[in-house]
C-alpha cells in the first residue's frame, strides 16, 4: 500500500492525514518512508478513510453516508482501543446541558509513564462505557509544563457509576445525576 501516494491523492498533508488516522505524523512519516510496517489495523483504517472519503465531499451532503461514517468510526475507535488496556482522558466535550460526556480525548498509555503526546484519538462517550466494561482501565490526567518540557499526570481512575437506573462517568464519587470529569479541560 502506497500510503504517500494515498495522501497526496486526497490532497492532505502529513499531519492532516495524521490527524483523520488518529496517529501522530512520525509514525505516518515512517509508514511512508517505509521504515515501520504499516500494522493491519492501520490499512484498514486507510480503507475506510479513502472509502468514506474518496469521492469529493459526498459524505458531507448525504446522511446516508453520514451515518456510514459515523459507524465507521466506532469501528476504528473499538479497533484502537482493543491494542491496549490503559488510556488517559484529557479532555472533555459535554452536551449542552452538561449532564453527559459527548466526547473525550484519548490518549494510549503504551507502558507505565510512556504517554501518546501526539493528536489524540476522539472517542465518543458510548465507546468510552463499552471499553471501561470491558475491563479497560482509564485516568484522567492534566498536562504538567516545566519550562519548556510538558508531561500528561495521571490523575483519577474513571469509573461507570449507577444512580437511578442511569450510567455516569464519573472520577470523582458524589451523587450528582450528571458525568464528571470536573478537572478537566473541555474542547
Amino acid at each position: 500500500m502506497n500510503i504517500k501516494l494515498i495522501r497526496k491523492t486526497l490532497g492532505m498533508t502529513q499531519v492532516e492525514f495524521a490527524s483523520e488516522l488518529r496517529i501522530s505524523r512520525g509514525s505516518l512519516t515512517d509508514y511512508e518512508r517505509g521504515k515501520t510496517a504499516i500494522p493491519p489495523y492501520i490499512i484498514h483504517l486507510i480503507e475506510l478513510y479513502v472509502q468514506i472519503h474518496g469521492a469529493e465531499g459526498l459524505f458531507k451532503h448525504n446522511s446516508i453516508l453520514l451515518d456510514k461514517k459515523a459507524a465507521l468510526e466506532e469501528e476504528i475507535m473499538e479497533i484502537n482501543m482493543s491494542d491496549l488496556n490503559q488510556y488517559l482522558i484529557t479532555g472533555v466535550r459535554y452536551d449542552e446541558d452538561h449532564k453527559f460526556i459527548v466526547q473525550v480525548h484519548l490518549r494510549a498509555i503504551r507502558e507505565e509513564k510512556t504517554f501518546n503526546r501526539g493528536n489524540p484519538m476522539v472517542a465518543t462517550r458510548a465507546s468510552i462505557m463499552k471499553a471501561i466494561g470491558m475491563g479497560t482501565k482509564m485516568f484522567t490526567a492534566l498536562k504538567k509544563v516545566e519550562g519548556t518540557n510538558w508531561t500528561w499526570v495521571k490523575k483519577a481512575e474513571i469509573e461507570i457509576i449507577k444512580l437511578n437506573k442511569v450510567d455516569y462517568i464519573r472520577s470523582e464519587k458524589n451523587d450528582d445525576e450528571k458525568d464528571n470529569l470536573a478537572e478537566l479541560p473541555e474542547f
